[in-house]
């Protein structure tokens, strides 16, 4: 290590994020602090499961059963993460591996010894196969500088559940965990005129070249939509102010992906008045509301059917409702108390009245005109 100019304390733990990194998680920083956490845990636990494997060599030489993990599960408590990397909170740690497993880097399981499965605790496989393999597209040098141990995951990957039946879960601490940079975000009004903040370009790491990678690459080979061949000022200005919000630095590449998808903004369907409408890149970044429209989904491509038709499914779920009203309304019918002619009247003394020729017969067979004159 370097000489500073600092008598720093020693095993003093350390934040150390790399450009590529914050390109890999998308702007996120919690995501590539814990990205170079488990990357250093990872190393360890090669050199742990090399010892590993010659112990157990040994004592299968001479009859005994192997007794040591050579898998790459790692364990780590919520306060290993946060002592760590210090300076994030539970939920961001969370989030972050949420997106990390998202990203396939990170495999998070139950522990894997058997005699453990009351243990709630997570436990982590890091695969650094994937990091390798976005690093060789995006990165094609680093293939030249490739890590001896980067064949561990197709070494290691598949041996997670090699436990001795007495072998128990550790925690793994550490007083040295390597970071060396600390991202600063600070924004300030950019006085555009487009609602928007604009971030200093020195103060933050935003990965110009990848996003206008990503951009292009979701253009299809039909589509009539230009690509991003020069990074302009305006350009510039307006990454800098969508990298300064959260929902854009954590889905630009979803973004591109949902803008490829959409035949709206591709422009495979036309709209009267619209004809020639693109959801190009400068659309999509010259403000703070284009890109969230594309992300909620309102530019997703719907099915359309001629007037009147249903589908099979439709047309069941319609014929369902029809009946369960039917048998709602009769329930609602059958409700109401029923109701008995008096003794004497007949279904058709109902219909009779004084103006059709009679009078209403009593129900003693008599005529309400009738007067009773006996004495």
């Amino acid at each position: 290590m370097k000489s500073s100019c600092i008598a720093h304390p020693p095993k003093q733990r350390l934040i150390l994020i790399r450009e590529w990194q914050m390109t890999f998680c998308g702007g996120n920083a919690c995501a590539a602090a814990l990205l170079s956490f488990f990357e250093y845990w990872h190393n360890i636990k090669l050199e742990q499961a090399k010892k590993a494997r010659e112990m157990n060599a040994t004592a299968e030489r001479h009859g005994e059963a192997p007794t040591q993990d050579e898998t790459m599960v790692q364990f780590h408590s919520s306060r290993d993460l946060k002592a760590g990397i210090m300076i994030y909170s539970d939920r961001a740690i969370t989030d972050a591996i949420h997106e990390l497993e998202q990203s396939k880097v990170l495999t998070v399981m139950a522990n894997p010894n058997p005699r453990y499965r009351f243990d709630k605790t997570r436990h982590f496989i890091f695969h650094p196969e994937i990091v390798n393999g976005w690093l060789a597209e995006y990165y094609p040098d680093s293939a030249k500088t490739q890590h001896p141990h980067s064949e561990s995951a197709e070494r290691y990957g598949q041996n997670a559940t090699r436990y001795d039946q007495s072998a128990r879960a550790i925690p793994e601490t550490s007083s040295e965990t390597s970071i060396r940079e600390q991202i600063k975000t600070t924004s300030s009004l950019s006085g555009h005129g487009d609602g928007t903040k604009e971030i200093p370009s020195e103060e933050v790491n935003v990965p110009f070249q990848a996003i206008i990678k990503a951009y292009n690459d979701s253009i299809g080979p039909n589509e009539d939509t230009s690509k991003v061949i020069s990074l302009t000022d305006a350009r510039r200005r307006h990454i800098l102010a969508r990298w300064g919000e959260p929902l854009y630095r954590t889905n630009w590449q979803r973004l591109f992906k949902m803008r490829g998808e959409s035949d709206h903004l591709c422009g495979r369907t036309k709209s009267e008045g619209h004809e020639n409408f693109r959801g190009d890149f400068d659309w999509l970044h010259k403000n703070n509301a284009n890109y969230v429209k594309v992300l909620e989904g309102k530019y997703r491509n719907r099915k359309r059917r001629a007037p009147g038709t249903m589908t099979k499914e439709e047309d069941d779920a319609a014929a369902a409702k029809a009946i369960r009203e039917g048998k709602e309304r009769k329930a609602y019918y059958d409700s109401f108390p029923k109701f008995h002619l008096p003794p004497g009247f007949t279904a058709s003394d109902l219909g009779r009245t004084k103006s059709g020729g009679g009078d209403t017969p009593k129900p003693d067979g008599g005529s309400r005109g009738e007067q009773n004159t006996s004495g």
